[in-house]
């Protein structure tokens, strides 16, 4: 098994309770690795300000978060996948998007959030896919640009188009936040290790750029770190077991091949520095079937619950149990 990777589904919460338990031990060790690389102080519990209230809760109450991070979350195969693999684990589900990254078309998880590969099912019970471009000018157009200033057909903006649809899925089941705000406060706050180049929108267009920016710009998310500057951050939060990253980057199809490097040395990094490895549940690959979003969830009331009494967790790893219900939520056509 991959070393980096938690996988085996019944040792998960074994692993869990352990880590939890020595959370206080793990929490100083992050803070002090974190004041030290970048100046900011009490790290995880502004982290932890950050998540919204049922999930702050949940914590509090010994819960482990499973959290899925995608820039834009939805109701595609792998959000509910997502979903039914956190409450089959005994995790409490929880979905943070990332508004201010930028949409590059190469990046399939992104292109597929505005031009959506819909499944819907004939009489004959045989899928059709459909692919819908809900952008307002077309995706050639939305290069480059924020994801929250992307306009969609009908008015508003992605983001809310995409969480209008979770809302008539999940119906508040599962919970969602936006870490824009909190990747600009780290920002703000960090006195060390400040990054030389950030991304500033030029001309409606997102593009690198090096020189120096205000704590205001980072508040206000006029500028947005690079990935190589805020990975020791992201996955710092993931050490002391109150929150679990549900992810894999075993995904040659990904279009950014370099992530998987980046998630591989920030790991070997952080397990030099406070001597304990972040948690990382791996799930299956996000290729385009996991993308997929089927209208039946949108059409039955309460799809997300039903499909939560239908499946089981009877496999042995956390990958296959993940494509399992992935595929059960594409091939789902009603009650």
């Amino acid at each position: 098994m991959n070393a980096y990777y938690l996988n085996r589904t019944g040792s998960i919460p074994m692993v869990l309770q352990r880590r939890r338990a020595m959370s206080s031990q793990v929490r100083s060790q992050v803070n002090s690795f974190v004041e030290s690389k970048y100046g900011i102080e009490d790290f995880t519990a502004l982290v932890h300000s950050y998540l919204p209230a049922k999930a702050q809760q949940a914590i509090a109450e010994g819960q482990s978060v499973g959290l899925l991070a995608r820039q834009v979350p939805g109701i595609c195969a792998e959000d509910m996948g997502m979903y039914l693999l956190s409450k089959k684990l005994g995790l409490f589900p929880l979905a943070l998007s990332f508004t201010r990254d930028t949409f590059v078309g190469v990046n399939h998880d992104k292109r597929h959030r505005v031009t959506i590969p819909w499944v819907k099912w004939s009489s004959k019970g045989n899928p059709v896919t459909t692919y819908e471009d809900v952008s307002e000018d077309g995706l050639a157009a939305v290069e480059r640009m924020r994801l929250d200033a992307i306009r969609v057909k009908g008015g508003g903006f992605l983001p809310e188009y995409h969480e209008r649809l979770r809302h008539q899925v999940f119906n508040g089941s599962y919970a969602m936040g936006d870490v824009s705000r909190l990747h600009g406060e780290l920002l703000a706050r960090a006195t060390r290790s400040k990054p030389v180049e950030t991304y500033r929108v030029i001309n409606g267009k997102d593009q690198l750029v090096k020189g120096l920016f205000t704590t205001d710009e980072a508040r206000n998310l006029t500028v947005r770190p690079t990935s190589h500057w805020y990975y020791p951050l992201y996955l710092s939060w993931f050490a002391c077991g109150s929150m679990v990253l549900l992810d894999t980057y075993e995904n040659p199809d990904g279009g950014v091949p370099e992530a998987k490097r980046l998630f591989e040395q920030t790991m070997d990094e952080l397990a030099e520095a406070y001597s304990w490895m972040p948690l990382v549940i791996q799930t299956a690959p996000l290729c385009l079937d996991m993308m997929f979003c089927n209208r039946a969830l949108l059409e039955t009331p309460d799809a997300a619950e039903i499909l939560a009494r239908r499946v089981k967790l009877w496999h042995v790893t956390t990958y296959d149990a993940s494509r399992y219900f992935a595929d059960e939520a594409v091939t789902f056509r009603g009650s």
